[in-house]
């Protein structure tokens, strides 16, 4: 009986205050307008007909997350990372 009473107290500070639900909402809604813009950006640009690689260092240097990338390139976020890490390492080779 003690540990369920602990589940429920500890389960209180996690509910959600007052006003956290819009936070929330408002938050994805502003990543989802991020995630168009960078789609339309993408789309218009010279890096429409690129490779996937391309198009992942375009929207990373416009300074979109991976997760967003992902998201417009239509990849898995560590696909990006990935990639992101390979053109990395390509750079400091040059360098």
């Amino acid at each position: 009986m003690a540990k369920s009473k602990q589940k429920k107290a500890s389960s209180k500070k996690t509910a959600a205050t007052p006003g956290s639900t819009h936070i929330v909402a408002e938050s994805a809604s502003l990543r989802q307008i991020a995630n168009t813009l960078g789609f339309l950006a993408l789309r218009t640009s010279d890096y429409k007909d690129k490779t996937d690689t391309e198009q992942i260092l375009f929207l990373a240097n416009l300074g979109f997350d991976r997760n967003s990338v992902a998201a417009i390139v239509g990849t898995t976020p560590n696909t990006v990372s990935v990639r992101l890490s390979e053109a990395k390492a390509e750079q400091d080779k040059k360098s």
